[in-house]
């Protein structure tokens, strides 16, 4: 009864190890970091500055626009034409976006006015492929402003910036959604597998095997229910406690001999009395043991001799 409740504790520990359930938590929380990974990346832009105002006047300026699955970027145009210090009311500025070819290149947006009005635009969009950016300053009598005078002329801020993935935010989703489903699945399934070959070796496993296993957890059970003393035994040993560890060996060594001799002398000691009736109980003589040794024809078997003896005793 007692080693019964002894592995009790043992199987409920071990149990849950075999029976212990595959949980998706990691293909989940995969899942779902692509799913914000997407979230996050959509509004994102592509920035492109072209001036500001302590950077210096650019006339041209090249965009590259990368290829995206033949779909239009939304673009953004962000600019700001302050009057400077030797600036007249009524210097002009003029600037325009096309397409960067030979022949008949597409303008995706022109806009021309004073210094300190807005020429923001955000309602363009834009395919695949390098553009070209061109801004001018006229005075009012038409002369084109030098590039050297533009930053006595007007502070200039321009920026423009286009959004790659929000054409292809519902693609996204879905591909996401799908390569998580497919992770999930495929990490479900590697994880039953080894699972299942945990299982078969642990329960085909050589009935030697299992008993050295079955002797290693009861010393785990034991150590785990052991006193001080049987875990010092596995203190390394200084001088001091190796000689306290001779003494005790030797201690407990002569109490053993001790109960040994006292149990001997107990099983010995026999009555006086009891001792005679005993040995009267087995004297006899030797007359049957000597003289002339003579056949008994009845004694022909094993049988015969238990039969004799059998009769005798009756």
């Amino acid at each position: 009864m007692e080693e019964v409740e002894q592995k009790e504790p043992r199987q409920q520990r071990k149990a849950p190890a075999k029976l212990k359930p595959v949980r998706p938590w990691t293909a989940l929380i995969f899942w779902l970091l692509l799913n914000l990974v997407w979230i996050g990346a959509v509004p994102m832009p592509t920035e492109h500055p072209v001036m500001e105002p302590n950077s210096g006047f650019r006339e041209w300026h090249d965009m590259k626009v990368p290829e995206v699955l033949v779909r239009e970027l939304p673009l953004h145009i962000e600019c700001s034409f302050e009057s400077g210090t030797a600036a007249g009311e009524s210097v002009r500025v003029v600037w325009s976006l096309k397409e960067k070819t030979v022949e008949d290149p597409m303008e995706v947006r022109s806009w021309e006015g004073n210094l300190g009005d807005d020429c923001a635009a955000s309602d363009h969009s834009v395919s695949g492929g390098v553009y070209v950016l061109h801004v001018e300053l006229f005075y009012a009598n038409g002369t084109k402003v030098d590039r050297s005078n533009v930053a006595e002329v007007s502070d200039i801020d321009f920026h423009m910036q286009y959004w790659i993935y929000q054409p292809l935010r519902t693609e996204g989703f879905i591909a996401a959604n799908l390569l998580g489903f497919t992770v999930l699945v495929v990490d479900q399934a590697i994880l039953h597998l080894r699972r299942r070959r945990k299982l078969l070796k642990m329960t085909n496993l050589p009935l030697h095997k299992l008993r050295q296993r079955e002797e290693w957890e009861q010393l785990v059970d034991s150590m785990e229910d052991g006193d001080e003393a049987e875990v010092e035994r596995f203190v390394i040993p200084t001088d001091d406690t190796a000689e306290a560890e001779r003494e005790r060996v030797r201690k407990q060594f002569t109490a053993q001999e001790a109960e040994r001799e006292a149990a001997e002398e107990e099983e010995s000691e026999i009555p006086e009395e009891a001792e005679k009736d005993l040995v009267g109980e087995f004297e006899g003589s030797e007359a049957g043991l000597t003289g002339e040794l003579k056949a008994d024809k009845d004694l022909r078997t094993v049988r015969d001799i238990w039969r004799r003896i059998e009769e005798d005793e009756g």
